[in-house]
């Protein structure tokens, strides 16, 4: 379940991060990307809060039945014959993904459901006046608002439900006018309270959601300067290939063990410049440096040495596969047919040598046979590969 936030998720946590947000619900957007970024951390808080419930419930219950005899055993059927057993279900339908917009809702009507079952066994005890029995149902509102904490909109609706019944069920008493005032008025605030906590919980847990967001996405935007500053670091800007000292320092660190080394000029790239002008160089060098990226394995290596020459480091090779590559490549180049008048082919050409490594050869060794043998492709008229 866990994803990247999109861009409009981004600025909505944006608005909610700011000190001045108080609304809820959320933005929608964010409201539905929070419930799948964190369905399993608030199913397991659902859950342990409704078990620990559950036996609040059963301790409520016995200490009820030790002290108060009349209608007692009514409400230990309701309780641990209902209540119990369809809150412990409930709890096993967290388990469903699917189900996770409609958790909120499930836990706030079980409080409606509860208290009603509250009401209705202790129907006696409220008839013969020991009103304080009243104090099950607001234990109830309260420790699901403010401990298993729904969201506040669920919470809301559920809460003052139980507040109208209760006062409903109160009036159907005929209980004196200053008990009754009492008890509205006791319930009313204390089912309040409970919901200003509520508020305030849901407020700080969306807060601090999107300021996770917006740290993350600072990390990450970090991650990304730092990979761009590498990058320039590592690259030639002309030719998007690795650069001196990249190579320099990779050749210092990897295993020469069969690593093909292939040394490339570009041949008369200095009356190039002459005749054509830098302008048209640079563009030489980038169409040449595309071919050779084109032209290598995904794991080759190419790299602009200096000018327009270029090493190609080629890892798990042999000498064979090597001269293959090195032959593509040049054959490649010809047919980017780029004129070049001062030089005997007519187009850009380029020469190559070519080295592989061995057990008793090292790198620095390897791109010396190279150059040497890159020395000799010129000499014997350019245009062509050559290896000792």
């Amino acid at each position: 379940m866990k994803s990247a936030p999109d861009k409009e998720t981004i600025q909505l946590a944006e608005r909610v991060a700011d000190d001045k947000y108080w609304l809820l619900p959320a933005p929608a957007k964010l409201e539905k990307y929070f419930t799948w970024q964190n369905y399993d951390k608030r199913t397991l808080h659902f859950r342990i809060t409704l078990y620990l419930g559950v036996f609040l419930l059963a301790i409520y219950g016995i200490a009820e039945i030790i002290n108060m005899r009349d209608g007692n055993y009514t409400a230990a059927i309701i309780r641990y014959g209902i209540v119990v057993p369809t809150t412990l279900v409930a709890i096993k339908f967290f388990d469903k993904p699917r189900f996770a917009f409609l958790q909120d809702w499930l836990i706030a009507f079980s409080m409606v459901f509860i208290s009603a079952l509250i009401f209705v066994s202790r129907y006696d005890a409220y008839l013969s006046g020991k009103i304080f029995y009243y104090y099950g149902y607001l234990l109830t509102v309260c420790y699901v608002n403010i401990v298993v904490q729904p969201r506040f909109i669920p919470s809301l609706i559920a809460s003052s439900i139980v507040c109208i019944g209760s006062i409903v069920f109160f009036s159907l008493l005929d209980l004196p006018t200053n008990q009754f005032t009492f008890i509205v008025f006791d319930s009313t605030f204390f089912i309040f309270l409970s919901l200003l906590a509520n508020y305030y919980i849901q407020l700080q847990i969306r807060k601090n959601f999107a300021r996770s967001i917006l740290q993350q996405q600072a990390i990450e935007n970090e991650q990304k300067v730092q990979n761009q500053l590498k990058e320039l670091s590592t690259k030639d800007a002309l030719t998007q290939c690795y650069n001196r000292h990249y190579f320099d320092d990779l050749i210092s660190k990897m295993d020469n063990q069969n690593v093909g080394i292939l040394f490339i000029d570009i041949d008369y790239f200095k009356k190039y410049n002459d005749s054509y002008g830098h302008l048209k160089g640079d563009q030489c060098l980038q169409l040449v440096s595309d071919c050779i990226k084109t032209n290598v394995r995904q794991n080759d290596i190419p790299i602009r040495y200096g000018g327009e020459e270029f090493v190609i480091l080629m890892r798990d090779t042999n000498t064979e596969s090597s001269i293959q590559t090195g032959l593509r490549i040049i054959e490649q180049v010809a047919t980017l047919a780029i004129p070049h008048e001062s030089s005997p082919f007519g187009n850009i050409s380029i020469s190559i040598g070519c080295s592989v490594s061995g057990d008793d050869t090292s790198l620095k060794d390897c791109l010396e046979t190279a150059d040497k043998a890159l020395y000799e492709a010129k000499k014997l008229g350019r245009n062509q590969l050559f290896t000792y």
